[in-house]
């Protein structure tokens, strides 16, 4: 039986890989995209290459991550996790989610 998500909870994460790391460099980048799930969960990641010239691995994370993180907060409470790797040529989010109790 198919388990729920919250509808569009994934594509912020999509969208973004594309708009931070393709846009940049259409002609050399990379987006690596995978979904699985494990048990009672959900396993999630993207990783966007970055050119060098636009890189900021100390610099701040975007609305966008404010806001995904907000909503697993109320989707999810105490049921995900998200971790962010940000270096000076790629960006990786992993998002884990337990599926053994539907979104709130």
């Amino acid at each position: 039986m198919p388990k729920p998500i919250a509808p569009l909870i994934l594509i912020g994460l999509v969208e973004n890989a594309f708009k931070h790391g393709v846009r940049a460099d259409p002609e050399g980048a990379t987006v690596a995209i995978s979904l699985k799930l494990e048990n009672e969960g959900l396993k999630f990641s993207v990783r966007n290459s970055r050119p060098e010239e636009v890189a900021s691995p100390t610099g701040p994370h975007g609305l966008g991550l404010v806001n995904l993180r907000s909503q697993l907060e109320l989707l999810y409470p105490n049921h995900h996790t998200l971790q962010i790797e940000d270096s000076a040529t790629s960006f990786l989010v992993k998002l884990s989610l337990e599926l053994n109790t539907p979104p709130t």
